[in-house]
């Protein structure tokens, strides 16, 4: 929800740094069409690009309408967009404000820029929080599981370090959480960065014990009903003694399992994986159950156990 607010040219600017990390080069002609902006943008944007991560980069070349970028070895995708969308004053601003950082003559100083911008930025981040119902009667009211998406939104955009646990105790409980997970649960597997994602939502939890939490019934009966729910329960558990949270956090910390992607080695184990989502998700989901129905119906075949 946040990407549309995101300056246009940082967005455009991530976007072309993902083109030249995953292909090693891009025709600036074509991309200036697909992006609907001048070809001179567009390379002003590239170099723009390779001025602010010269370190990360090992060559770069360009021939005519061809712009190659190789980057050096071991430099990772996330560590060029933080950085590029570290630029932006949108998500600066909005990290202010959960600093409690928020006057105009405080953003002033923090980011040496006039009053004026100020005004216009900080009118786009209340433009947002008016947009999601934050904004009421001139008042901030942030429901507080929204608070921890927006605070770990920024750590995937900006590696955000607010909250950031240094006992070493509790980064192990929160690893071995993990690792119970995906051992009981069809020895699916997360990635580095998806761990780190789950970790550092556990810290925010853990820092923002004080605020309470509310989640709707009928939300968390439907979470009851996920196997994977109640192995995060387990493993909760056998972690208490380093992880003090509130009793609601069980439904937040199933929600940042829940939300990242994972891999499975074993074919079988992954099979069973997926009937267990399926049934969850798709045929308990009574609008998707509906819609499968209709197409099964539509196409006069009885595809249901292959819908996917």
């Amino acid at each position: 929800m946040l990407e549309n607010y995101i300056e246009r040219n940082i967005s455009r600017k991530v976007y072309l740094c993902e083109q030249l990390f995953e292909f090693q080069e891009i025709d600036i002609e074509y991309i200036a069409k697909m992006l609907g902006v001048t070809m001179p943008t567009v390379l002003h944007d590239l170099e723009s690009i390779t001025e602010c991560l010269e370190y990360c980069i090992e060559d770069i070349k360009r021939e005519k309408h061809i712009y190659r970028v190789i980057f050096k070895h071991g430099i990772e995708l996330s560590e060029l967009t933080q950085f590029l969308y570290g630029q932006s004053y949108f998500l600066k601003f909005l990290s202010y404000y959960f600093r409690g950082q928020f006057t105009s003559t405080e953003l002033s100083d923090l980011e040496f820029i006039s009053l004026s911008k100020v005004y216009t930025i900080k009118k786009t981040v209340l433009d947002f929080f008016k947009a999601n119902s934050y904004l009421r009667n001139k008042q901030i009211i942030i429901p507080e599981f929204d608070v921890r998406n927006l605070l770990l939104s920024l750590v995937r955009y900006i590696n955000w370090e607010g909250y950031e646990n240094k006992n070493h105790q509790v980064i192990d409980a929160c690893h071995q959480l993990i690792d119970f997970v995906e051992t009981h649960f069809f020895k699916r597997r997360y990635s580095e960065e998806d761990r780190f994602l789950i970790v550092r939502g556990i810290e925010i939890a853990i820092g923002r014990k004080e605020y309470p939490l509310y989640f709707d019934e009928e939300d968390k009966k439907s979470a009851e009903k996920k196997p994977l729910f109640h192995i995060v329960s387990q493993g909760l558990a056998e972690q208490k003694e380093h992880l003090d949270i509130q009793e609601e956090d069980v439904y937040y910390i199933f929600s940042l399992f829940n939300t990242r992607n994972y891999t499975n080695e074993n074919m079988e184990l992954l099979k069973k994986d997926f009937e267990v989502v399926y049934t969850s998700f798709i045929e308990n989901t009574p609008c998707l159950h509906e819609l499968i129905e209709k197409i099964v119906t539509r196409i006069d075949k009885n595809c249901k156990n292959d819908f996917i």
